[in-house]
C-alpha cells in the first residue's frame, strides 16, 4: 500500500512538473505492478483464511499437513507470478531508462520555460533571427533584438550564404549588442534551422556561450508566453573574435582530407539530392565516401518542431559509428542545413565538428572536384 501511494505521488509530480516521459513510464509500471500484487495478495490471504478454517475442521495430522502444503504452494505461486510480471516489464523499463540519458552538451539547447524565467537576467541577450523584420516588429520575445540574416550571410564568388567579410560581420554583431561576456540565446521561426547558422557563426568567431531556443518562436507562441511589440535596441557592444579555424572546412581542406583516417563527411541533404536525382548545381551527386543523414530527421514532425531526444538522436547518428575523437564535416547545398546538423552533433557532445561553408553550391559547380552518385 505504501509502494502504491509513493508511486502515485511521483507519477503526479512527473506529470505536473513536465518530467521526461521515460520517468512517467517507469513509475507507471511500478504503480501497475503494485496494484496488481496488492490485489492478488488480498485474494491469497482470503484463500489462506479459508484453508486455515478448513484445517481446523479436518481431523488428523495428514489433513492438516495437506492444508499446509496448499498454503505454501499458493504463497510460492504468488511470488512466482509477481516475478513474472516484473521480468516482463524489464524491456519497457530498459527502453525508458535509455530515453532518460542526458546530452553531453545540454546547455546549448534551452527550453521556453528556462528562457521565460530569465528574460530580465543580466548578461543575457536574446537574438530574433527570423526572416521577417515585420513579424518581429509585430510580436517578439520580450527584450529580443532583431538581427537580419543578411548580416551573417553573403554571396561570395557566386556562392550563396557564405560568411560575409570579417570586419562587416563583427561590426553587425556589435551593433546588435553581442559581446564576449554575454550569454546569447538565438531563435528563429520553429525548427532552429536558421538559428543554427548563427550559432555556428558565433562559435566559429570564438564566442564562449551561445544557445538555441528549442522550438523557436512557434513553441513560445503556442505556449502563450509573454510577447512584446515594436523595436528594441541593446546598444553597441564590444566583441573581440577569436577565430576557431577547426569549426570551418574550406574546399581545399576537404580535398586534402577526403581519404584521411579519422575524418567523416556527412551529407545532410535529402536522399534525392545525395543520389544526384535532385540536381541543384552543374552536377548532381555527393562528395566521395560521404554518408547521408538528412538534417530534418533530427527534429520532430508537426507544426512545432523541436530537437528529438538524445536517445533518438543517438539511434539516428549511430549508423555512422562516430568516434568522439574523429573529425566530422557537414555539408548541404549552401551551409544552412549543414549548420543544423553541426548544432545537433555539438549537442550530442561531439567536439571536432566543421561546416563546409561552400557546400554543394561550390563543390558541385567545380568541375575539378570528384563526385559519386
Amino acid at each position: 500500500a505504501v509502494c502504491i501511494a509513493c508511486s502515485e505521488v511521483v507519477f503526479y509530480s512527473c506529470t505536473v512538473y513536465k518530467m521526461e516521459k521515460p520517468y512517467i513510464v517507469f513509475f507507471y509500471f511500478l504503480w501497475e505492478i503494485s496494484i496488481y500484487c496488492y490485489v492478488l495478495d488480498v485474494k491469497i490471504r482470503r484463500y489462506h483464511y479459508f484453508l486455515s478454517t478448513l484445517g481446523h475442521d479436518l481431523n488428523g495430522s495428514g489433513s492438516r499437513r495437506l492444508v499446509l502444503y496448499l498454503k505454501l504452494l499458493t504463497r510460492f505461486g504468488y511470488y512466482y507470478l509477481c516475478l513474472i510480471v516484473l521480468l516482463s516489464s524489464l524491456p519497457v523499463l530498459a527502453e525508458g531508462v535509455s530515453e532518460v540519458s542526458t546530452s553531453e552538451n545540454p546547455q546549448i539547447l534551452v527550453d521556453t520555460d528556462w528562457l521565460a524565467d530569465r528574460l530580465e537576467a543580466p548578461g543575457l541577450i536574446i537574438v530574433d533571427f527570423r526572416k521577417s523584420r515585420r513579424a518581429y516588429l509585430c510580436q517578439h520575445i520580450p527584450g529580443a533584438i532583431y538581427l537580419s540574416r543578411d548580416a551573417v550571410l553573403s554571396r561570395v564568388d557566386g556562392i550563396p550564404n557564405m560568411m560575409p567579410p570579417f570586419d562587416d560581420l563583427v561590426r553587425r554583431l556589435e551593433q546588435t549588442g553581442i559581446s564576449n561576456q554575454m550569454t546569447v540565446v538565438v531563435y528563429d521561426e520553429h525548427d532552429g534551422l536558421w538559428a543554427s547558422r548563427l550559432f555556428w557563426t558565433l562559435e566559429y568567431l570564438g564566442h564562449p556561450d551561445v544557445r538555441l531556443l528549442n522550438g523557436g518562436w512557434s513553441k513560445w507562441k503556442r505556449e502563450r508566453w509573454k510577447t512584446s511589440p515594436g523595436d528594441e535596441q541593446a546598444g553597441i557592444a564590444s566583441f573581440q573574435p577569436q577565430l576557431q579555424s577547426d569549426r570551418l572546412a574550406h574546399k581545399e581542406w576537404l580535398l586534402q582530407h577526403l581519404s584521411a583516417d579519422g575524418v567523416i563527411v556527412v551529407d545532410v541533404r535529402s536522399p534525392r539530392e545525395y543520389r544526384g536525382v535532385d540536381v541543384r548545381a552543374m552536377r548532381g551527386g555527393h562528395v566521395p565516401e560521404a554518408a547521408n543523414i538528412e538534417w530534418e530527421r533530427a527534429v520532430t514532425p508537426g507544426q512545432i518542431k523541436v530537437l528529438r531526444s538524445q536517445a533518438e538522436l543517438d539511434r539516428i547518428y549511430g549508423v555512422l559509428s562516430l568516434d568522439r575523437a574523429e573529425e566530422i564535416v557537414t555539408y548541404c547545398q549552401s551551409g544552412i542545413r549543414a549548420s543544423h546538423t553541426y548544432f545537433t552533433l555539438r549537442y550530442l557532445g561531439y567536439k571536432n565538428v566543421r561546416v563546409y561553408d561552400g557546400s554543394w553550391a561550390e563543390w558541385g559547380n567545380d568541375l575539378s572536384t570528384p563526385i559519386d552518385k
